[in-house]
C-alpha cells in the first residue's frame, strides 16, 4: 500500500509543476504570453482567474504530497477537475471549427493524462502500524 501512495506523491509533485508551468504565464504574462500559444481571444480576468485557481491546485497538491492517504480529499478534487476540464475541453476541441493547429490538443492530453493517473493512483488507507 505504500508503494501505491508513493506513486500518489509523485504524480501529485508532476500535477504541481504542471499548474505552475500554466499559472504563471496565466497570472504575469498574459498579454505577450497569450500570443505565443495563440490564445488571442482569452479574456485577460478569465486568464487571471484560471492562473489563480491552477496556483491554488498547485498548493493543494504539493501539501496532498506530503501524506496521500490523509489527503484524499485533495486528490479527490484534482480528479474531478481534470476530468471535467478534460470533458470541456474535448467538446470544444472536437466539435468546434478551426481547432487542428491549437495548443488546446497538448493541454488535452495532460488532462487525460492526469486523470488517469489520479484514477489509477488514487491514495488508500493507511495500514496501523503506519499512521
Amino acid at each position: 500500500m505504500r508503494h501505491r501512495n508513493d506513486a500518489t506523491s509523485i504524480v501529485l509533485v508532476l500535477y504541481a509543476l504542471t499548474c505552475i508551468a500554466f499559472a504563471v504565464p496565466l497570472l504575469f504574462f498574459l498579454g505577450w504570453g497569450s500570443s505565443l500559444v495563440h490564445w488571442y481571444g482569452l479574456d485577460p480576468t478569465a486568464g487571471k482567474l484560471m492562473g489563480a485557481a491552477l496556483a491554488a491546485l498547485a498548493v493543494g497538491s504539493l501539501v496532498a504530497a506530503t501524506d496521500p492517504a490523509r489527503h484524499r480529499i485533495v486528490v479527490l478534487t484534482q480528479l474531478v477537475f481534470t476530468g471535467l476540464a478534460a470533458l470541456a475541453l474535448g467538446y470544444r476541441l472536437f466539435l468546434g471549427p478551426g481547432h487542428t493547429h491549437d495548443v488546446g490538443w497538448v493541454i488535452l492530453a495532460l488532462l487525460a493524462l492526469f486523470t488517469l493517473a489520479f484514477a489509477a493512483f488514487y491514495p488508500v488507507d493507511r495500514a496501523p502500524e503506519e499512521a
